[in-house]
This record gives C-alpha cells, sequence and structure tokens, in this order.
C-alpha cells in the first residue's frame, strides 16, 4: 500500500473516531486539523457514509445510532400506532381539497391516508404500494403511482426512473415519515435508496410536513433527504414543552397532537 493511500485510511479512521467522541464533525475544523482541503474531507465524509460509520449533514457530519437499522414496513406500522393514528387524523386537516399532495412510503403516511379516504378532489402522488392498496376502494380520489424498483420489505418502489409524473402536476403539501429529525442532520432514513427517492419528492412539493412520533426526535439514520431549514410543519405527539421539539421550534410550525 502507498503511504498517501496509509494516510488517507488513517484520517478517515480519525474522522470516524472523533465522531464517535464527539457526535458531530464539521467540513471547516477537518480541513484544519489535517490540512487538507475541504473537497478532500467531504470525500472523506462520503466514504465514510457509504460504509454507514456517519450519516452526512450540511457542512459536516454526524454519528449513525448505532441501533439504526431497516425493519420491514409490517414491523414499523406496529411500532406507535396510536400516536400514528393520531397524527395522520390532524395532518388530513392541512389538505386543501383539489390539492396533489404527495405521500412517502412511511407507516405514518398510510395512517394519513386512512383518513383522507372520504376526501373529494384529491390527488396523491406516492410510491408506497400500501398507501395504493389502501386507496384501492376510494375511486374519487385520483392516486398516482410513481414507479421503479421494488422492495418487497418496504412495499416501495424506489430509483429515480419513475419520478416523471411530479414533472406534470403542482404538488402542495408533501407528507414524509422519516428515522429521525435532528438539528445538524435534518429529516434522515436508514434507506440511502428510499432517502433518495424522498430527496426528489421533497424538491416538488411547495410545502413539507414532516409526520414523527416524539421518539423519532433527535435520532439520525444513515441518509438525509432534507435539512431541517426545508420542514414547514411538523405533526407530532410529543406536546409542548418536549425537549425535543426546542431546536425547531422558531424555522417551522409545530402541530402536537
Amino acid at each position: 500500500m502507498k503511504a498517501n493511500e496509509i494516510f488517507l485510511e488513517e484520517r478517515r479512521r480519525g474522522i470516524a473516531e472523533l465522531a464517535r467522541a464527539e457526535g458531530r464533525v464539521t467540513v471547516d475544523d477537518l480541513s484544519q486539523r489535517y490540512a487538507v482541503s475541504g473537497a478532500t474531507i467531504r470525500a472523506d465524509l462520503r466514504a465514510l457514509a457509504e460504509q454507514g460509520l456517519l450519516a452526512r449533514t450540511h457542512g459536516g457530519a454526524v454519528l449513525i445510532e448505532r441501533a439504526s437499522r431497516e425493519l420491514s414496513f409490517d414491523a414499523r406500522r406496529h411500532q406507535q400506532p396510536d400516536a400514528k393514528q393520531r397524527i395522520g387524523r390532524a395532518a388530513a386537516a392541512l389538505v386543501c381539497p383539489g390539492e396533489a399532495i404527495v405521500l412517502d412510503t412511511s407507516s405514518t403516511a398510510l395512517e394519513l391516508a386512512r383518513a383522507l379516504r372520504d376526501q373529494r378532489e384529491l390527488t396523491i402522488l406516492t410510491n408506497s404500494l400500501a398507501v395504493v392498496d389502501e386507496l384501492f376502494e376510494a375511486p374519487q380520489i385520483a392516486v398516482v403511482l410513481l414507479g421503479g424498483m421494488l422492495r418487497r420489505g418496504s412495499r416501495s418502489l424506489v430509483g429515480h426512473d419513475g419520478l416523471g409524473p411530479l414533472r406534470r402536476y403542482t404538488i402542495g403539501h408533501g407528507f414524509f415519515g422519516a428515522h429521525g429529525l435532528a438539528p445538524d442532520a435534518g429529516l434522515t432514513d436508514v434507506s440511502p435508496a428510499e432517502a433518495e427517492v424522498k430527496r426528489a419528492l421533497v424538491g416538488a412539493c411547495r410545502s413539507v410536513v414532516a409526520l414523527l412520533d416524539a421518539t423519532k426526535l433527535g435520532q439520525v439514520g444513515a441518509a438525509a433527504f432534507a435539512p431541517a431549514s426545508q420542514v414547514d410543519v411538523l405533526v407530532t405527539d410529543a406536546p409542548a414543552g418536549h425537549p425535543g421539539l426546542a431546536p425547531f421550534a422558531a424555522s417551522m410550525r409545530i402541530v402536537s397532537v
């Protein structure tokens, strides 16, 4: 192994150890610490993120929770079911008649779909097969399934190939679940494939609504898909005064259910 390759591995090992010790690292600090360019540090962070060691953030990276792992859709839907139902019903009140909206593949978005079944003059774009199933007997709702590669465990379709329909609609609200919401990392998922699609969906929406039960506040998954600054509304069962809400109180509307 060449000397520069050894230094690269030592630097990346050092970055990972620093993140474990401090919880987060920044490009500026690492660039000064190792006397290399910001572009070099960003390449290091990308490599560590691909290894599942860090989650990229704007200007740096944060440590991934070691317990972070992707659960099947069926497993997720049985976690905090009462909170998810309340969040779904509250989120439904944000939807306007005649609106085109996005629902992601989260189990909380499925609860929102259930709360919308009696709505009329509504268009829902989604890559969730569970949402499509839920709305199959609601013919008054136009459902647009965004295509891609099938992920059986999450009952979803992923990939950019099937996102063409997004360009044909003016989308108002987009509703997104997540593995977590943290000040530095923003909204994250444990699946890079799901996060890639969510990133595109977020970019197509005029208003981004996060649907998160209180256990998700402060958590960080492997792949970020929206900075906290891009979230317009947070619907959560966390009560007012919950410490996990404090970092977001000034930047987004918080609806507690």
